[in-house]
């Protein structure tokens, strides 16, 4: 059957009516319904006339929710419109109701979407406050689904950023030197921020401790330093600054530089060792202090007079207040009276400062301890063995290189201050040796 349009369908209602009633007779149905159901065939292979040709709107996306936006920042959504349909969508007007943070762009009404066409417009949000926002776009045209709702959502969120200290005050600063400051950074808002760019003004004052761009989850904390090298004397101010999608946080920063004066103070200038064994050696320690406004550079320590040295301290830098051990040591190597001195060179205003080293050299006290036994009563004994250890119990070691045949012995190689312990056995012709004799225990002073 060729149908050329609605025309023609009348004509096909009109011929369903006007076919002869032997036509539609049969034994099981009556004539009336028969005729019911070609016309409902008819319509239903045919479609109604609106059906032929109409355009068909979707969106992609058809729902957009922009989550959480910055105040002070904003996010945008492309949305596709596509024309599935087979014939243009004309539009006739848009709609949108929703609060003024949220806007359109790209679609100008009246507009005419092709057949199987698309285009796209943007839908933005900028927050204002704080808080979620919603809203609906309406597109009005001629397509099947006449009026089309698109649901739109976001959220404002505020990223603040609080500072502890509020402000850095360095007080006075040597010219030359540098004094710094630590400053925390709180996300004290409701969503993550990065912080951008930082910046300071003010001579001599200068930022750091973070690699940009940072980002601060909520509730974190981020330090940063501030630091102040005067360069000259005088009252400095200016400020810090950190940025980034949050409101600018800055803090004031204040300094005086002052004339820079380097002093080295030790805890002696002088020292008396007093007598002292040829030998041996005595040491004493000396504390320098940097007790000036600047860093003080120790490069060197040198010694004077025989038996007189030094040690530490060289190639040390002090901050003011910090300090550093020099070691003296008087080591005579003969008797009589001994003087010199230490000299500490450094940049101080007092250098080289020197530290006067008196003492004496004196003979060396002679310690022995002499141990005498009783004879063993055996007749086949040829000598003894004598043996020390500096634990009670042992183990000990054996003195004498061959068996002493006398019935003492004198230990010459024992040192002040120690404790000694000591054994005796008898060597028979055989070579056997008995066993330990009773431990005796000697201090020697």
């Amino acid at each position: 059957m060729n149908i050329q349009g609605p025309g023609s369908l009348d004509r096909q209602h009109r011929r369903c009516h006007s076919l002869p009633n032997k036509s539609l007779r049969t034994d099981r149905a009556p004539r009336h319904a028969i005729v019911a159901a070609l016309c409902f065939v008819a319509a239903f292979c045919l479609g109604s006339p609106q059906s032929w040709a109409q355009g068909r709107l979707t969106l992609s996306p058809n729902y957009v929710d922009f989550g959480n936006v910055n105040l002070q920042s904003s996010s945008t959504v492309t949305v596709t419109m596509n024309n599935t349909g087979n014939s243009p969508i004309v539009f006739s007007g848009d709609s949108l109701t929703a609060a003024a943070q949220f806007t359109m762009s790209g679609l100008v009404i009246p507009f005419t979407l092709g057949a199987a066409q698309s285009t796209t417009f943007t839908l933005k949000f900028s927050p204002t406050a704080v808080g979620a926002k919603s809203g609906t776009l309406t597109l009005l045209s001629n397509a099947t689904n006449k009026r089309m709702v698109m649901w739109i959502n976001g959220s404002g969120v505020q990223a603040a950023v609080s500072a502890a200290p509020a402000k850095a005050s360095f007080g006075n600063v040597a010219v030359g030197v540098s004094n710094s400051q630590t400053i925390q950074l709180k996300n004290a808002g409701t969503s993550g921020l990065t912080i951008s760019t930082t910046s300071v003004s003010g001579a001599g004052f200068s930022i750091s401790g973070i690699t940009l761009p940072f980002s601060l989850a909520v509730g974190k904390t981020a330090t940063i330093n501030l630091a102040f090298a005067p360069q000259s004397a005088g009252v400095v101010s200016g400020s810090a600054s950190i940025q980034g999608n949050f409101p600018t946080v800055t803090l004031p920063v204040s300094g005086t530089g002052v004339a820079g004066s380097r002093v080295i103070t030790a805890s002696a200038t002088s020292e008396n060792f007093g007598n002292v064994p040829v030998g041996s050696s005595a040491t004493a320690t000396v504390t320098l202090t940097d007790t000036g406004n600047s860093s003080v550079t120790i490069s060197g320590v040198s010694y004077s007079g025989a038996g007189i040295s030094a040690s530490g301290a060289a190639n040390v830098t002090l901050s003011p207040g910090q300090s550093t051990p020099v070691t003296l040591t008087l080591a005579p190597t003969k008797t009589g009276s001994i003087s010199g001195s230490v000299a500490v060179t450094s940049n101080a205003i007092d250098s080289p400062f020197a530290i006067a080293v008196t003492g004496s050299g004196v003979a060396a006290a002679i310690r022995a301890v002499n141990l005498d036994w009783a004879a063993s009563p055996s007749t086949d004994v040829t000598g003894y063995n004598v043996y020390r250890s500096t634990v009670s119990g042992g183990p000990y070691t054996k003195l004498d290189s061959a068996p002493v045949q006398a019935l003492d012995y004198t230990d010459s190689t024992v040192q002040s201050g120690t404790d000694y312990f000591y054994v005796v056995t008898s060597v028979e012709s055989s070579g056997a040796q008995s066993s330990y004799s009773s431990q005796i225990s000697v201090s020697v002073p």
